[in-house]
């Protein structure tokens, strides 16, 4: 459980990234992790190699139905993303048959303000019609 997450992040929401590895070498690993209402299911190979692969599977049923006979490499995922949370505590929870891949990272991202968005794109414009007048008059 994660408590006490200050307004700043929550006032406009923020999102869980949720990193798993499976270290293991008797092949891949079924695990399924959730967040509230938000539930995502890996299939972790257990030996990372650098690269991070989001999951987009929402239960188990859907991660085994979409695993063909052999190692679909494009199946293999280790991390999760949760979104639009407001509250200001989560609890994760880890599911599994067997056993499960092991939480490597968690990071919790506050979800930019509107406006701040707005004065940033404004200010990015701003500079490109002063750099392009500078341009023109040379």
């Amino acid at each position: 459980t994660v408590s006490n997450l200050p307004g700043f992040i929550t006032a406009n929401g923020y999102d869980v990234y949720v990193y798993f590895d499976a270290q293991t070498d008797t092949g891949a690993v079924i695990s399924g992790y959730t967040i509230g209402s938000q539930s995502f299911w890996t299939r972790d190979t257990g030996t990372f190699d650098g690269t991070y692969v989001q999951t987009s599977f929402t239960s188990r049923s859907d991660l085994v139905a979409a695993v063909p006979a052999g190692n679909n490499q494009s199946l293999f995922t280790n991390f999760a993303r949760f979104t639009n949370l407001t509250d200001s505590s989560f609890t994760l929870t880890a599911d599994s048959d067997l056993f499960r891949a092991e939480i490597s990272g968690l990071q919790i991202v506050a979800v930019p303000e509107p406006s701040s968005m707005v004065l940033l794109i404004l200010g990015a414009l701003g500079c490109i019609a002063f750099s392009s007048r500078r341009i023109l008059k040379a």
